[in-house]
């Protein structure tokens, strides 16, 4: 093709020459070509293919082949005979049709006619008889190299049937007139040969009416030849038949000639058609008048429905490469065709992708176009060795295999058949099974899931023995001591701490196990009512923090709305014990850092949280530790102790109130717990009505508080909301850091409240960074410590102002609004 993708005319002329040709050679009927069909046939197939020798020669012996005709150097040489051994025509006798486009020479180096004509090109094709058995092969050389072996091949299978069929028939015709030969000196040996060949001889007179017929007829019409001596050749064929047979056997009559090869259609005894090739010798008298016609008939029915075949079969591919193309276009598997690539050493290595169907790229996700030319090397880089050595194995051996297998490249499952075509390469077809994978998997961890629940049930009966007769113990043995007259007044107020503290353990089992007990029947009804949502929290910090400050892991409590806002309408009992299980699991796998309890409103969503800076729970064991009696390993069971249960009574109650809960957590560095339900807002009249009126007409100030104790914080906050007229919003920073970032984050900020002596980043160094973000920005410092070096290190690092701990109330209120409403 030329550089703009088209065909350069004299190529254009060459190809379709070259078509036209075997278009032509399928329309021809080379019949009737007597002595000379041999010849002609080499001389016509020379030409067609511009090779330079071509020939056909039957086989003699097993090892010998004797040429019949053969042609090249532009006229006909000489036959002979040779041996098959050492010689390329070895390897197509009785096998197949055999090619080698060059150097054929120096692959066979015994071989005589190879050297001598300088061949380098060879193309073979066998033949065979109608009993399937080989009689001889079908040969072109060239002096230079094949350049179109596809056409030389579509060329020389062009006339396979034909050139096969008249060997055999001149076989037995050779045959037939060696016994005429005889039949001259022995009438009796004559007619014996004559009724053993498998064609049928006759005799007519000029009427054309049989006056001899050999008993072979019998087997070729089912006439004995009783029934057909004196009844005319045309009565075995129909009307019409006849009249087209007579228009040419009366123009050979009337010249008194032989005729070969003449086609006609008899009619079998039982009613069926039987196709006869006739050739005839006239019978002449003294005065070479006309007696009548010798000849021999051959049955070629089925040389002619092969035929036939061969030229329907033409048709019949198109529709069938049609109907093919359809079907594989259209059917619902994924089909690809490959071939393989093998290595120096003929071991596979690589494999390409030579068709595929539009299911295939339906079924994998991809464009099919990008891989067809590609091999899976250069698209799939990563594939393992292991399925091209399979594949391998199907593409030489003709294995098959049937195999299932997950794609990490499609994320899918698929069945996957293997087989190979032909040799060297392989096809795939392949169906989608992710579905049913996907519910085989599912079905497995259910059963996996159930026998983990029957080993958690176990474990749990084994735990709740352990976690009651543990406080038990501790209650009636203590218990026991308390009776001695002589026990001192402070061991018997520390027993008796420890039989409280027994007491209140073995409570928090009773309750856990009512509590699943309740959960199980599911008819548990919810008890909603309006409360204070900040009141709540108020209530689970004043009892946790005392536990928080005694293990120094501080806990602290971030509220979203102010007090007056924060009425909600809810089940209080059901959120009080399910932050009050997770502050206890915070605090019981903190050992270090601090927790947080807080809310925040997202749009009709109320989110409650707890933080903390613990132990961490792995990405794999996020779901597992919300199921019943279940721990996240027997290591944190034996250690910490406890049912399990804590969590997964959570989980429950927050369901039934409407929400659900989440966790993010990483291991070794802490987990945060959120509880979402719905926010249900309670409101009055005259305080929805308040509430607008103080948004419309009174501005909003900001006011940052960095406190790391939160009982400080909870003082100051309590002090602003005693001013209700500010209308202020605080936010809280628990280290210095968090303080420089909430500044560098909040546009409007009124004021800041900066304790100095705080964590990561020091009071005096978040001043300086602060005045530096917001230089404007008051900063009123607070300490416990009031020394003059104090206070002049903080005003040196940007503080404006300085108020001692303890806070007095009214100080810092004359401080507050000195700073936040000097502009007004």
């Amino acid at each position: 093709m030329d550089e703009k993708g088209k065909v350069p005319h004299d190529e254009y002329l060459q190809l379709k020459m070259k078509y036209d040709k075997i278009h032509q050679m399928l329309s021809e009927r080379l019949y009737n070509l007597g002595d000379k069909f041999f010849e002609i046939i080499v001389k016509k197939l020379n030409e067609t293919l511009d090779a330079d020798y071509t020939f056909v020669g039957k086989l003699v012996e097993n090892q010998l082949i004797e040429i019949l005709a053969l042609y090249g150097d532009g006229k006909y040489l000489n036959n002979f005979s040779f041996q098959l051994k050492n010689t390329p025509c070895e390897n197509v006798v009785g096998k197949n049709i055999c090619c080698y486009p060059k150097d054929v020479a120096f692959l066979f180096p015994q071989d005589s006619l190879l050297r001598d004509k300088g061949i380098v090109g060879y193309i073979g094709l066998p033949l065979f008889n109608t009993s399937k058995k080989p009689n001889g092969i079908l040969v072109s050389m060239y002096k230079q190299p094949i350049e179109d072996v596809e056409f030389s091949q579509m060329v020389l299978l062009t006339y396979e049937a034909q050139i096969a069929a008249e060997i055999e028939h001149q076989r037995i015709y050779l045959a037939l007139n060696k016994s005429q030969e005889i039949a001259k000196n022995n009438e009796n040996r004559f007619r014996s040969l004559v009724e053993s060949t498998s064609d049928w001889i006759w005799e007519i007179d000029k009427h054309g009416n049989f006056t001899y017929v050999s008993p072979k007829v019998f087997d070729l019409l089912g006439y004995t030849p009783e029934e057909l001596v004196g009844k005319n050749a045309f009565d075995l064929m129909t009307e019409e038949e006849a009249s087209r047979v007579n228009e040419h056997y009366s123009q050979f009559v009337l010249n008194k000639m032989a005729f070969k090869g003449m086609i006609n259609v008899n009619l079998h005894k039982d009613g069926h058609e039987v196709i006869m090739e006739s050739n005839g010798e006239p019978i002449l008298g003294k005065n070479n008048e006309l007696l009548g016609y010798r000849g021999i008939d051959r049955d070629i029915t089925e040389r002619m429905e092969v035929e036939r075949e061969a030229i329907k079969s033409k048709d019949d591919a198109e529709e069938s490469a049609r109907q093919f193309r359809q079907l594989f276009e259209n059917m619902d598997q994924g089909f690809a065709l490959h071939q393989m690539i093998y290595d120096a050493q003929g071991k596979p290595y690589d494999y390409k992708y030579v068709l595929i169907n539009k299911a295939f790229g339906k079924l994998t996700g991809v464009d099919s176009k990008k891989f067809i030319g590609k091999t899976v090397r250069e698209l799939l880089p990563k594939v393992e060795y292991y399925w091209i050595e399979n594949y391998g194995r199907v593409a030489q051996r003709g294995e098959s295999i049937h195999f299932e297998n997950y794609s990490e490249d499609f994320n899918k499952y698929y069945d996957v058949v293997a087989y190979s075509p032909k040799k060297d390469f392989f096809a795939v077809v392949f169906n989608d099974v992710t579905d049913t994978k996907l519910h085989e998997i599912e079905l497995m961890k259910a059963k996996e899931k159930a026998e983990e629940a029957n080993r958690l049930k176990t474990e749990f009966l084994h735990n709740m023995s352990h976690e009651i007769r543990t406080p038990m113990n501790g209650i009636v043995g203590f218990a026991n001591l308390l009776d001695d007259e002589k026990l001192s007044h402070e061991k018997r107020s520390y027993y008796s701490k420890i039989i409280q503290s027994s007491g209140y353990q073995l409570l928090k089992v009773i309750d856990d196990i009512l509590e699943i007990s309740k959960l199980e029947t599911t008819k548990i009804t919810l008890n909603v009512e309006s409360f204070n949502l900040n009141d709540l929290l108020m209530e689970l910090f004043s009892i946790f923090n005392l536990k928080s400050r005694d293990r120094f892991v501080p806990l602290y409590l971030e509220k979203g709305l102010r007090d007056h806002e924060s009425r909600i309408v809810s089940d209080k009992s059901k959120l009080h014990k399910i932050l009050g299980n997770l502050l206890e699991n915070a605090q019981k796998f903190t050992p270090r850092g601090s927790i947080t309890l807080g809310y925040e409103i997202e749009g009709e969503q109320l989110v409650l949280y707890v933080k903390d800076t613990g132990m961490g729970i792995s990405e794999e064991n996020k779901e597992k530790i919300f199921e019943r009696f279940s721990h996240e390993s027997k290591d944190v069971s034996y250690e910490h102790g406890g049912l399990g249960l804590g969590l997964s009574i959570a989980k429950e109650n927050v369901e039934l109130l409407g929400g659900s809960i989440r966790l993010e957590s990483k291991k070794g560095e802490g987990s945060t717990f959120y509880i979402t339900i719905p926010y249900h807002k309670y409101t009055e009249d005259e305080q929805r009505k308040s509430s607008v009126n103080q948004d419309v007409e009174k501005k909003q100030y900001k006011i940052l508080v960095a406190e790391d104790e939160e009982v400080n914080y909870l003082f100051l906050e309590a002090v602003f909301q005693t001013k209700k007229d500010w209308n202020t919003k605080l936010l809280h920073a628990i280290n210095g850091l968090d303080a420089i970032e909430i500044c560098k984050r909040e546009k409007a900020l009124d004021l800041v409240l900066l304790d100095l002596k705080m964590p990561v980043v020091s009071g005096f160094e978040a001043a300086s960074e602060i005045k530096k973000i917001k230089p404007d920005i008051p900063i009123i410092a607070q300490t416990a410590y009031s020394t003059d070096a104090d206070v002049e290190l903080a005003l040196e690092s940007g503080c404006d102002d300085f108020i001692t701990k303890p806070i007095n109330q009214d100080e810092l209120i004359l401080k507050v609004e000195k700073y936040l409403f000097a502009k007004s």
